[in-house]
């Protein structure tokens, strides 16, 4: 016959091996499954929309020049992208974003990608800028206005264009600057460049977890850095992970240059699947930065991809 405190004892190692069971499990279940930690970031509550009432008449640009957000490792593999009016290039939108100041207005290009009949992605510093130009004595924030070209080519708008309607971007952005959520949604009055696309768009998926240094990623857009003949030109380029310690960044070798903000980077299982995994946000300690889709991440975009504000 067992002792009462024989008895006492089993019973406290049970109750303590279940508790380690549960708590395993909702380690697991929060970190998707598949043991990566980053999985766990909470997308920031209460986020920020600007909406356009009125597009205001532009007196003559000043192109920002914003951060160093190019990185060109070893030769340069970009590759222009001729016929822009073919899917996934269709879908890939050249940004101009216009800030009203002081009687001053200034520019910054971008790129974003259509992810919805009413939705495109890019970065938060697009839409709200920290920017302080010379001679202004505040930064810029909010965007006064942002036109979208789906497939410019050069002189070329195949598909025309649209000023938003609106946009937003997070919380975390705007009041602490924090790169893992350089994120923004910019938002079409209607379906029209939609439709003339055929509604062909970029799909949204959590970012990899095997083996993420084996991933090549592929991206295009706009860059800046080309000569004048070329302006406004769409170019793509492939390369791999460089850096995967941080968990809501990616370091990347594919070759950007400033105008290529808001870029998609995406992943291609088949030759018609193009899942973008990233979006290239800039240069940092001499790497490609992108963030990278998150959980939480992908809860917010996806979340502009069905209620776009």
């Amino acid at each position: 016959m067992k002792s009462p405190r024989r008895t006492l004892h089993i019973t406290v190692v049970a109750l303590i091996s279940l508790w380690l069971l549960f708590v395993l499990f909702v380690v697991l279940i929060g970190c998707g499954g598949g043991g990566n930690s980053f999985n766990a970031t909470k997308p920031p509550q209460n986020l920020p929309v600007q909406v356009i009432e009125e597009t205001p008449a532009l007196e003559p640009l000043q192109l920002l020049q914003f951060p160093p957000d190019r990185a060109i490792i070893g030769r340069d593999d970009r590759r222009l992208v001729n016929d822009t009016t073919s899917f996934p290039w269709k879908a890939i939108c050249n940004l101009i974003s216009t800030w009203r100041r002081d009687g001053q207005t200034f520019a910054a290009r971008g790129t974003g990608f259509l992810v919805g009949p009413r939705t495109v992605i890019t970065a938060g510093h697009l839409v709200h800028s920290d920017t302080v130009p010379a001679g202004l004595n505040q930064q810029l924030g909010w965007a006064n206005q942002i036109e979208v070209i789906p497939g410019r080519n050069g002189d070329q708008r195949p598909f025309g264009s649209a000023m938003a309607s609106a946009f937003g971007t997070t919380t975390a952005w705007i009041e602490n600057r924090d790169r893992h959520w350089d994120i923004a949604v910019v938002s079409l009055p209607d379906d029209t460049l939609a439709k003339k696309i055929n509604n062909e768009f970029l799909n949204l998926v959590q970012y990899p977890n095997p083996d993420p240094q084996k991933v090549r990623l592929t991206t295009a857009g706009y860059p800046d850095d080309k000569p004048i003949e070329l302006h406004g030109t769409l170019w793509t380029a492939f390369g791999r992970i460089i850096d995967t310690f941080n968990p809501n960044l990616l370091y990347h070798e594919a070759d950007t240059a400033s105008g290529q903000s808001g870029s998609p980077m995406w992943i291609s299982p088949d030759a018609r699947t193009f899942d973008v995994v990233a979006i290239h946000v800039g240069f940092t300690g001499g790497r490609n930065e992108a963030v990278r889709f998150t959980r939480g991440v992908l809860e917010v975009l996806r979340e502009w991809q069905r209620n776009p504000p």
